[in-house]
């Protein structure tokens, strides 16, 4: 998805399959000033789980196969935005940026991974190129995460988090709020596998939105809320297989991509008719409008699925 008024960002989903069911609870209004949406036992959950991170065939080996996947995702709807504003810039005249090779395309942008856990995409974002920053509320994650950063030559840890440069990393023991309320903002913010562990989602998709600037871009997965889900996450991976702990997981917190899309149309008004629209919109020579942006570069759901009996996603 990305945001208005330049554009809006990309939200990939790990939806499995559309259900009929009751949509969480996304229209929920609180006080700001010191509030967390995180959720107490989940961070105490995966604080236990913290030296496991890095174990690519334990614990989180799904989270490292999906990874991949992920940064596929973005690489492919950022190159897309390039290529509209690079034909924009053609068509009125104007140079045409050059565009960063796919081995550091994520190159001159500032990035934020909400829930960064022990850092599987926040290393490979720097290696991309960005001046990304992990945050995290567990500080049991943050240290796994910055000590695993520390033995490996090719990553550079910034001593600040909010220094800009390009291929490098920075962790911060904190919730996505409290960056909110000091005014950070970022070009590319993710939430990988984190709307379904907050208590109030509503809060924290606000929160999100906050902290990216203004044409920025989010990139977001969750599963979806259907019984192939419940099957695959819960019973065959929790409590049959054993490869996840018990508890990871809690179906009714699940959120189904088409809740999501309408929360960022119909409650933060990202796109849609009541869409907040750019100022001094571009005309051609000709004094004709340019083009609005396509839907498909506004936002995007995409499905994959994981079947923990499998290899691969």
């Amino acid at each position: 998805m990305i945001r208005p008024p330049c554009r809006w960002t990309a939200s990939v989903s790990r939806a499995v399959r559309r259900a009929p069911s009751v949509a969480r609870a996304l229209h929920t209004s609180v006080a700001r000033a010191s509030y967390s949406s995180i959720d107490p036992a989940d961070i105490a959950h995966f604080s236990r789980l913290s030296e496991h991170w890095w174990d690519e065939d334990g614990e989180f080996k799904p989270l490292h196969r999906m990874n991949r996947v992920r940064i596929e995702f973005m690489r492919e709807k950022l190159d897309e935005m390039r290529g509209w504003d690079a034909a924009m810039a053609d068509v009125l005249g104007k140079e045409v940026p050059p565009s960063p090779s796919p081995a550091s395309f994520l190159s001159g942008l500032s990035m934020l991974d909400i829930g960064s856990g022990g850092g599987i995409l926040t290393e490979s974002a720097a290696r991309l190129g960005a001046c990304v920053t992990g945050v995290d509320a567990s500080e049991e994650n943050v240290k796994v995460a910055t000590v695993h950063a520390e033995q490996d030559p090719g990553l550079r840890l910034r001593a600040d988090p909010r220094a800009l440069e390009p291929h490098s990393l920075a962790y911060v023991a904190a919730t996505a709020e409290a960056l909110r309320n000091e005014g950070q903002q970022y070009d590319v913010v993710t939430a990988m596998e984190v709307v379904e562990h907050v208590h109030d989602p509503a809060e924290f998709l606000r929160c999100v939105a906050d902290l990216v600037r203004p044409g920025g871009m989010v990139f977001m997965s969750t599963m979806s809320r259907t019984a192939l889900s419940y099957f695959l996450t819960i019973f065959l991976a929790e409590d049959l297989l054993r490869v996840v702990s018990r508890g990871t997981h809690r179906h009714a917190q699940y959120i189904n991509p088409e809740e999501l899309v309408a929360f960022f149309r119909d409650e933060l008004r990202w796109f849609g008719p009541e869409a907040a629209q750019p100022t001094g919109r571009a005309t051609l020579p000709d004094g004709a409008p340019v083009a609005p942006l396509p839907l498909r570069l506004q936002y995007e759901t995409r499905g994959t699925m994981y079947l923990p009996v499998l290899e691969n996603p």
